[in-house]
């Protein structure tokens, strides 16, 4: 077998990586400006409403970060197939992993859905949606790979069948607390966080 490999979609991930730098720097602007007036008593007289309010904001932007960070982060990867296996890279985390064809459990097809307008949990009518091929390991974990975030996207499923892995089906997409579940792991959710 000749190693395939998909290629990250820097174009995508630069925009994003950017959209979040902006969105640190607007937010950490606004927090330093209302913290200095605050701390100076210049015009800002926050009453224990006002302060409330500008901490549940605080944490809203924080949260909103952690969320495009966490999403970038993960799903910026590349998969590379050779001879023994499946090699699965995120240059963002400095995370590497490698299982052998016999570790794989199978692979499923699935959305990777951004943003939500509405409808339940199994009809996400969503802003934009992008094709993503879930990968399941025996010692259950899922590793997703995202079209809008690879290059080559096209040749994963076409290795995976003509290495016999086995296709599990579709799974739609179900959000989490904080990370999407996934159909096929015995837990249901992410499990996979970097251990």
């Amino acid at each position: 077998m000749n190693k395939i490999r998909t290629y990250p979609n820097v174009i995508w991930i630069t925009l994003v990586i950017l959209a979040s730098a902006v969105v640190v720097w607007v937010t950490g602007m606004m927090i330093y400006a209302s913290i200095s007036d605050f701390l100076d008593g210049d015009g800002l007289d926050l009453d224990t409403g006002g302060l409330l309010t500008l901490i549940f904001f605080v944490l809203a932007f924080l949260f909103m970060i952690f969320s495009m960070w966490e999403g970038v982060s993960y799903y910026a990867c590349y998969v590379v197939f050779d001879d023994e296996g499946v090699r699965i890279v995120r240059p963002l985390r400095l995370y590497k992993v490698h299982y052998t064809w016999s570790a794989l459990k199978g692979y499923s097809q699935s959305e990777y859905i951004i943003g939500k307008r509405g409808g339940s949990d199994s009809d996400y009518d969503s802003f934009y949606s992008s094709s993503s091929i879930i990968i399941y390991t025996l010692d259950d974990k899922a590793y997703e790979i995202v079209k809008l975030y690879n290059w080559k996207f096209d040749e994963v499923q076409p290795e995976l069948k003509k290495s016999g892995i086995k296709y599990l089906g579709y799974e739609a997409f179900r959000r989490g607390w904080l990370f999407r579940q996934y159909r096929f792991l015995e837990k249901g959710v992410r499990s996979n966080y970097e251990d």
